[in-house]
């Protein structure tokens, strides 16, 4: 008799072993999910923001109301709203990252719109260059506080950061050329930035049908 208890218990805790080992499996995949999804709308976001811009900043187009709108929804509200998303999943280097280049593209938009207004005046080359250096900083801290990231994610910060150091050599000494340069580099930027944002959609999409 009490071989046969003790055998029903160990059935029963075999039993919610496995429950729990399944619970668990399923609890991650959707998690995992979630994150490609989140990774996707982040990176693609902004990949076509920073090709736009780039493109405006090597004059190869001009920035109008159409520009500022897809800054606005594309790089800044898209972001954020990846961030956000990000954050209630805990994913911590979504939640940084997505939020912070959201904000950064709506400061982009008030560098435009504002002297517009008579609210400031434009800012200066220095300042300028001084906006793109914090940015290129705060940059290369996403490539050294991401890795346990993939390379390439990582390599694509290294090379956002390169592009704002460009940038803010350019702005600083009013070198036309190399802003040409840092816009013909963004340009490579933000369309691998958009290649990865594909890659991670093509994995959600494969792991959500299997």
């Amino acid at each position: 008799m009490k071989c046969n208890v003790d055998r029903y218990k160990q059935t029963v805790f075999v039993e919610e072993t496995m429950a729990q080992t399944t619970n668990y499996l399923q609890r991650t995949a959707a998690h995992g999910k979630t994150i490609g999804t989140i990774d996707f709308v982040g990176f693609l976001s902004m990949g076509v923001t920073l090709l736009f811009f780039s493109l405006h900043q090597a004059r190869v187009i001009e920035i109008g109301d159409s520009g500022l709108t897809t800054i606005l929804f594309a790089g800044g509200i898209g972001q954020i709203l990846a961030g956000l998303t990000a954050m209630r999943v805990k994913h911590l280097f979504g939640s940084i990252t997505f939020t912070a280049f959201g904000f950064f593209w709506l400061s982009v938009i008030a560098l435009f719109i504002v002297p517009e207004f008579g609210v400031a005046e434009s800012p200066q080359s220095v300042a300028l260059s001084s906006y793109s250096v914090m940015w290129g900083l705060f940059a290369g801290m996403i490539y050294l506080g991401a890795m346990h990231i993939s390379l390439q994610t990582r390599l694509l910060f290294a090379m956002l950061s390169l592009n704002f150091a460009i940038l803010s050599f350019g702005q600083a000494t009013l070198t036309e050329h190399a802003v040409l340069f840092g816009g013909l580099f963004g340009g490579a930027c933000g369309t691998l930035f958009i290649v990865h944002a594909l890659c991670h959609g093509a994995i959600g999409l494969k792991k959500a049908i299997s």
